[in-house]
């Protein structure tokens, strides 16, 4: 009964979107960690924190990826999965939802070499690392990169186009105050330079992804270049018809009609 449970569990995690998904995991890894610190009196975050001490890194070897899944302070959780939340749906409309897991986690694990190497050369090793921060910040950049001029609603300050609004908070979140978080910080910066990385080469169409074999479905449509033709078309295939033509020319390919289709479709998500 319980193998059937857990089979079912898995097949419908698997019908969630991967935005949901990966909400979901860091959810959960956070109530576990404080249930088990306040009731248990168990520190599980300490296995799952990436540990800046080398030995430490040899006897657990798996926490570069379940660091990036792992919070102890609620106000840790929510800021950073609001902010892939946003994020996360932009670039599964703009990039494709394919990419977001492996972006996700290759950022994260960008942030963790950078954290290990800047800690053996100047922290010492005292100190470890904890939070979906780098891997968020590298979804947010691949994300700007590939669509800096994307317009985006910012609460009740208005629309700014998407490079600026990463910017600003890049800057908030990372270079003000270095001496505060500054383990957390350097992974943040190694998660935008995997993001940088990754989005200026799929504006080439050099997708990094299908270096590590990781297939996945491309879908071939025939773009549609009269904005009219939208109209009577299922909003499903409208998006892959623009999508399709970013891939291909980039997001200022687009005429002002896409763009404002584009967007449309994406602020009802």
């Amino acid at each position: 009964m319980s193998d059937f449970s857990i089979k079912n569990g898995v097949n419908r995690f698997k019908t969630f979107s991967v935005v949901a998904q990966i909400l979901l995991i860091n959810g959960v890894l956070f109530l576990v960690c404080n249930i088990g610190s306040n009731i248990a009196s168990a520190d599980i975050s300490e296995y799952l924190a990436m540990p800046s001490n080398a030995s430490y890194f040899l006897k657990r070897f798996y926490t570069p990826l379940t660091y990036m899944f792992s919070h102890l302070g609620f106000s840790h959780l929510f800021f950073n999965m609001f902010y892939f939340y946003f994020m996360g749906d932009i670039f599964s409309s703009i990039v494709g939802e394919k990419r977001l897991w492996f972006v996700y986690i290759m950022g994260g694990l960008a942030g963790a070499l950078l954290f290990f190497i800047f800690s053996a050369l100047f922290f010492g090793n005292a100190s470890y690392l904890l939070g979906a921060s780098a891997a968020v910040t590298a979804v947010a950049i691949v994300t700007a990169v590939y669509a800096p001029d994307l317009p985006v609603s910012v609460f009740f300050l208005g629309s700014f186009p998407l490079k600026w609004v990463v910017l600003v908070l890049f800057l908030l979140s990372t270079a003000i105050d270095i001496s505060v978080n500054t383990g957390g910080k350097i992974a943040h910066l190694g998660g935008a330079l995997f993001g940088l990385l990754y989005g200026l080469q799929l504006k080439k169409g050099v997708d990094l992804m299908d270096f590590f074999k990781i297939k996945s479905r491309s879908t071939k449509l025939k773009v549609v270049h009269h904005s009219e033709k939208y109209h009577d078309e299922p909003e499903e295939k409208v998006v892959n018809d623009i999508l399709d033509k970013i891939n291909r020319s980039g997001y200022e390919s687009l005429s002002k009609q896409e763009k404002e289709t584009l967007r449309k479709i994406a602020s009802k998500k």
